[in-house]
């Protein structure tokens, strides 16, 4: 092959993974984020199903989640507080 082909494929090439890339992107910011959450919880089900476990080994993140789990319920209980005006 000569180089210019070669440069010339090569340069295809890329052109053809930038347009895959710029349809993920596209795919990505469509997708609502309840579908992100369901594919999430899906994927995190599917590594416990298999006996996979996330070590996270650190303690920040799990404070992190725990002050979340907080919130939640809190807000969750604010909400059962709330009377709708009649």
């Amino acid at each position: 092959m000569t180089a210019q082909l070669q440069k010339s494929m090569m340069e295809g090439y890329r052109a053809r993974w930038q347009m895959v890339a710029e349809f993920d992107v596209e795919e990505q910011r469509q997708t609502s984020y309840a579908e992100r959450w369901r594919k999430l919880n899906a994927l995190l089900r599917t590594a416990a199903a298999l006996g996979l476990h996330l070590d996270n080994g650190d303690e920040k993140v799990e404070e992190v989640r725990e002050r979340w789990n907080r919130l939640r319920d809190r807000y969750s209980a604010s909400l059962s507080d709330f009377q709708p005006m009649q």
